[in-house]
C-alpha cells in the first residue's frame, strides 16, 4: 500500500516536472524572436517542429509549411536556393551561414541561422534542428556603413592636396 502510494506521488511529481518543463519550452518558443526548427530526413522532408510565427515572418502559413516544408525553399533567394540545389546534403551539416528569402509581398528577410545534425543511436543523421534570426536589420546598417566608407574614401581620394584631423584637445595632435 505505502509502496503504491510513494509510486503514485513519484509519477505526480514527474508529470507536474514534464508540464512545466513544457509550459517554459512553449513560453521560449512561442515569444522568442528567433525562429526555432527541427526538420527529419525521411521519404519527404518532415517538420517535425516550428515557432509559431514563422508564419508571419516568412509570409507562409504554418498550416502549409507544416504540410510541405519544402515550401521554404520556394521562399529563398535564387543564389542561396542554388547554393542547396548545388550541394542537397549541405542541409544535415552543422553549419552557421546567412541566407535571404522573399516574402510573397516582395519585401526581402536576411537570415543568420545557426543549426545541427541529429543523429540516431547508430551515428546516422536523421534530421537538423536549428535556429534562424532575423538580421535584416543588421544587414541594412552594413550596407549604409560600406556605403558611407566607400563615399569618405572617394572623397578623400579626389582632394587636390592633403587632409588631415586635428584633435580638438589642447595637445593639437594631428591624427
Amino acid at each position: 500500500m505505502i509502496a503504491s502510494i510513494v509510486a503514485y506521488r513519484r509519477e505526480a511529481l514527474l508529470k507536474r516536472a514534464l508540464f512545466l518543463s513544457r509550459e517554459k519550452f512553449r513560453f521560449v518558443a512561442v515569444f522568442a524572436t528567433d525562429l526555432v526548427y527541427s526538420l527529419r530526413k525521411g521519404s519527404t522532408l518532415r517538420l517535425d517542429y516550428v515557432s509559431p510565427q514563422v508564419g508571419d515572418l516568412l509570409g507562409v502559413p504554418i498550416e502549409r509549411l507544416q504540410e510541405q516544408p519544402s515550401l521554404v525553399f520556394g521562399t529563398l533567394a535564387p543564389e542561396d536556393r542554388m547554393t542547396f540545389q548545388a550541394n542537397p546534403d549541405r542541409l544535415w551539416l552543422s553549419t552557421d551561414l546567412e541566407l535571404r528569402t522573399h516574402r510573397p509581398d516582395g519585401t526581402s528577410v536576411w537570415w543568420s541561422l545557426r543549426q545541427r545534425p541529429v543523429t540516431d543511436t547508430n551515428g546516422v543523421v536523421v534530421g537538423v534542428e536549428g535556429v534562424a534570426r532575423d538580421v535584416t536589420e543588421l544587414k541594412r546598417i552594413q550596407q549604409t556603413l560600406s556605403e558611407r566608407e566607400r563615399q569618405h574614401r572617394t572623397l578623400l581620394g579626389n582632394l587636390p592636396g592633403v587632409a588631415y584631423r586635428c584633435s580638438s584637445a589642447s595637445s593639437r595632435q594631428f591624427e
